[in-house]
């Protein structure tokens, strides 16, 4: 298996919310600074595989929705391999 990329969120100085990707302005007290925080531990909540994609885009494309302990979620491209996702078909 690859090696997982680490995830830098945001955290507001401000409030205290926490958003991945960042932002320029935090979306709930509209703060400027922000400290970064890693988010670990993602749990694969969803996921999908996009079999028809555009012409020259290898496929299929397995995305997920994950989501990390501090209750940030993101979608990203999953590492699933075959053998996880057979049964599904």
């Amino acid at each position: 298996m690859s090696e997982v990329e680490k995830k830098i969120g945001k955290e507001c100085v401000t409030c205290g919310n926490k958003m991945y990707p960042s932002h320029t302005r935090c979306r709930r007290c509209k703060g400027l600074k922000f400290k970064d925080i890693e988010l670990t531990n993602g749990k694969l909540i969803s996921y999908t595989i996009l079999y028809s994609t555009r012409s020259g885009t290898p496929s299929p494309i397995k995305l997920g929705i994950i989501e990390f302990e501090n209750g940030i979620r993101t979608i990203s491209k999953t590492l699933l391999d075959d053998t996880e996702t057979s049964s599904e078909r």
